[in-house]
């Protein structure tokens, strides 16, 4: 909240669409597993400090990545496509217990939005901006 006379202008945009795809579908067999495409974007306006920025990297972003060591920026586009396998089921405990695998692909960029974010903070810290994961 402004205090006296100060004014803080700042907001927040971002979208999330993911689709999941059988291949079983498709024809490819009962156990043929299932594609997973997601497409996130998001971009912030007005003066925007550096904890209220879009941190990639991480198991919840670019996977293969530290939390956050991707960027911290003003805007960024994110897509991965991951591809799901069931490999067994286990009994344990009186449960079922599903034993998979996935391969992905991640891509992010923060389209270059740091030199717009108060004190650069991608920028200081090295951050490449765009990465695959």
């Amino acid at each position: 909240m402004p205090a006296g006379e100060a004014e803080i202008l700042l907001g927040r945009l971002s979208a999330n669409a993911s689709q999941f795809m059988s291949l079983r579908d498709w024809g490819l067999g009962a156990d043929a597993g299932t594609l997973v495409a997601n497409l996130q974007g998001g971009v912030s306006f007005g003066d925007v400090p550096v904890y209220e920025t879009f941190n990639l990297g991480g198991n919840d972003s670019v996977r293969g990545f530290e939390s956050g060591k991707v960027g911290s920026d003003r805007g960024f586009v994110q897509a991965s496509l991951e591809y799901r396998l069931q490999l067994a089921t286990l009994a344990l405990l009186d449960q079922d217990i599903g034993l998979g695998a996935a391969l992905f692909k991640d891509h992010a960029t923060t389209l270059q939005t740091d030199n717009t974010v108060i004190g650069q903070p991608a920028s200081v810290r090295q951050k490449p901006g765009e990465v695959w994961g």
